[in-house]
């Protein structure tokens, strides 16, 4: 029995670090097409180095070693601050979150993209990720609409989901993700 359990646990940890990995490439396939565009987007980050949201606070929050949903940001090239902290009160983000088992809709993992502005009691980046981070469920009550007002904190955008298992090659990723996201992103 105990061979079992280390067999199946090892597999369980091989198939999580395989999602992530995959995840991370689809990022990368979105970041060279985002990247090619008139806006040169690029990956929000500050400090030089990207932001992420892992939860590990303390070893009494097991649940929150394993990343469920991630995001990440994309902003015009020239708009985003890498030696310092960016501000994000009016700047347009694009975002793509991957929500692999939290609070699903659907009976598999899904991917949320569009884009966010008018953002109001957030100023920097790195406060606005936390924020977009730990009320997520309230900003994506609204079907396809961002339209968030809590506690000084305000944001509009939009957005889109699809199945992550939907996303099965680059022309995929293209047609159902960065051209969507893109025609967004521009209308105004």
């Amino acid at each position: 029995m105990g061979n079992d359990l280390a067999v199946q646990t090892k597999n369980a940890i091989e198939y999580m670090t395989d999602i992530y990995v995959e995840t991370k490439y689809l990022i990368e396939e979105i970041e060279s097409f985002l990247e090619k565009e008139k806006e040169h987007f690029e990956i929000n980050k500050y400090g030089g180095r990207q932001l992420t949201c892992t939860g590990t606070k303390s070893f009494n929050n097991v649940k929150y070693w394993i990343l469920k949903r991630y995001f990440v940001f994309f902003a015009p090239q020239g708009k985003v601050n890498e030696k310092d902290r960016t501000p994000v009160k009016n700047l347009r983000m694009i975002f793509i979150n991957f929500n692999l088992h939290d609070d699903l809709k659907y009976d598999c993992p899904e991917i949320r993209f569009g884009y966010t502005e008018k953002h109001e009691g957030a100023d920097l980046f790195e406060h606005f990720m936390r924020f977009f981070y730990d009320r997520w469920t309230d900003i994506f009550k609204e079907p396809e609409l961002i339209d968030f007002n809590y506690s000084g904190k305000k944001m509009k955008g939009k957005y889109r989901i699809v199945k992550l298992f939907d996303i099965k090659s680059t022309d995929d990723v293209k047609k159902k993700i960065v051209l969507p996201l893109l025609e967004m992103y521009r209308e105004k």
